[in-house]
């Protein structure tokens, strides 16, 4: 799609949705065929470039453009440009690449563009903050609870390396496997549930299939602000804190790359409205779990996430602007090398070899697409490409906030002025929108900002509900995130919309 940020650049690359992979390793070829890495650098602080190069080799411009829909010129321009206007690096979008069906390689694929021309951890390339400690509060369950974990996660059979590299932050197992064992009792059954800020009938995929699997809880609560979709479906609501009655902390390292912390502090209580982690505090000790929640206040539990930085609550509360915190270094790699058993950039990893997975960034063709399954896609022959993100409303939220609703006030679904001729549709008119999972019925927005052959929906809209369309199937092999980002669909117009 052409976004503003685009309308301003001197080059812009549409790729069919799902393709980013093949983009990424056409990207490769040009810049290894034409000598324009950092021999250096792959040479000292890489490992299988060599088996790269032989990997990216039969992805010409030709082959690249017909899987991508990008003119093969523009991927040649992207790569040069890339490569020696430096320094380079890549922003990326949240979810954008992981939600598809190669989206785990999209991400290795890239930091490795970045690493072979030299642009890992330089002024203008891509940099790694030390941040001087974990302010984080994932870290605190897993370091405290291994005792009570009965069973693995879910999904950790599934998808070992997504536990395995997960363990360091969440413990948690792959959201996409709890269906079936809310539905079938596999691996085992969970009979009860505490959801806290999410809405998933509106914000995962497969709705009716989500809601089914709610519904055969024994019990659920929902921890909300706001009589949710989901919260509808509970047993309990319970209300929930706002950013104004909340003690907590940010740090900006993991998302803006810079070494600050700062504390948001609470400025007024509303009647029994709970902050969660006072909300948890309390629920350890009245189940008898208190010992692994050994704290008795919510600036008890900061104090012991923020030690290891040397930070406090109460050194936090003398500075309101912040503190700076850790450092960016860069070339820090020269001290201590890379994290990785090699102490280089993988390109080729054994690690990946040794659990089954492709140890080369590999491009996977979307489950659902016009290449891997045609006979789908002779009766569903449009891509949609879901969660796109509006500028009023993180995810589900702020649909009842009237200056909001007054600028996006409904759920649109963009649509090429090529593709709407095609099937007599005009910009504002109700349209039927369909996937082999459901269909939903939405007013349609012709715009040429989106390419032919694509129609976007953004999610979260419970008047026409984007997830009846998705499914939990479609999922990357190692992430086992889910492909909503490509799916096929049809469309016709709705008589009298």
């Amino acid at each position: 799609m052409k976004i503003p940020l685009s309308k301003g650049a001197d080059l812009h690359l549409q790729p069919r949705p799902g393709t980013d992979g093949a983009l990424i390793l056409g990207m490769l070829q040009v810049i290894i065929s034409e000598g324009l890495y950092d021999s250096d650098f792959v040479k000292r602080w890489t490992v299988g470039f060599e088996q790269l190069a032989q990997h990216t080799n039969p992805y010409s411009l030709e082959k690249v453009e017909g899987i991508t829909w990008i003119p093969g010129e523009k991927i040649q321009k992207a790569a040069r440009l890339f490569a020696s206007g430096g320094p380079s690096c890549i922003v990326q979008g949240t979810n954008a690449l992981d939600q598809h069906s190669s989206g785990f390689q999209n991400q290795r694929g890239i930091t490795i563009l970045q690493a072979i021309t030299g642009n890992i951890d330089i002024p203008g390339g891509f940099i790694s903050p030390d941040l001087g400690g974990p302010p984080s509060m994932t870290g605190v369950a897993p370091t405290r609870l291994p005792d009570l974990i009965s069973e693995m996660p879910l999904g950790a059979d599934k998808y070992p390396l997504f536990f395995e590299a997960g363990k360091v932050f969440f413990g948690e197992g792959q959201g996409m496997s709890l269906y079936q064992s809310l539905i079938n009792s596999k691996p085992y059954p969970i009979k009860s549930m505490i959801i806290s800020g999410a809405n998933p009938l509106l914000t995962w995929p497969n709705t009716e299939k989500m809601e089914a699997a709610l519904k055969n809880l024994e019990f659920l609560a929902v921890m909300d602000i706001f009589m949710t979709r989901t919260a509808r479906m509970a047993d309990l609501v319970l209300p929930a804190a706002t950013f104004l009655e909340r003690t907590d902390f940010f740090e900006y390292g993991i998302g803006q790359g810079l070494p600050y912390v700062i504390l948001r502090k609470k400025v007024i209580q509303y009647q029994e409205c709970w902050q969660d982690l006072k909300f948890w505090l309390k629920l350890a000790q009245q189940t008898g779990y208190q010992k692994y929640f050994p704290w008795e206040t919510v600036e008890e539990v900061l104090d012991y996430v923020l030690k290891p930085t040397g930070l406090s609550v109460a050194g936090l509360k003398e500075k309101p602007e912040g503190i700076k915190f850790g450092r960016v270094k860069f070339k820090a790699y020269e001290e201590k090398g890379f994290p990785t058993p090699s102490g280089k950039v993988e390109i080729y990893s054994k690690t990946l070899k040794k659990m089954g997975y492709d140890p080369l960034p590999t491009y996977i063709e979307p489950k659902e697409g016009p290449k891997n399954d045609p006979e789908t896609f002779k009766e569903y022959p449009l891509i949609l490409t879901t969660g796109a993100r509006i500028l009023e409303y993180p995810h589900s939220q702020m649909r009842n906030i009237g200056s909001l609703k007054k600028r996006f006030p409904e759920p649109l679904v963009e649509i090429n002025p090529i593709t709407a001729e095609r099937y007599g549709i005009k910009d504002g008119e109700k349209i039927l929108v369909e996937t082999k999972r459901g269909s939903i019925e939405i007013k349609s927005k012709v715009t040429e900002n989106i390419l032919k052959e694509v129609i976007n929906i953004s999610h979260g809209w419970e008047e026409a509900n984007v997830n009846f369309l998705t499914d939990e199937f479609s999922c990357d092999p190692v992430s086992g995130y889910p492909g909503l980002k490509s799916l096929l669909c049809r469309i016709k117009k709705v008589e009298g919309g």
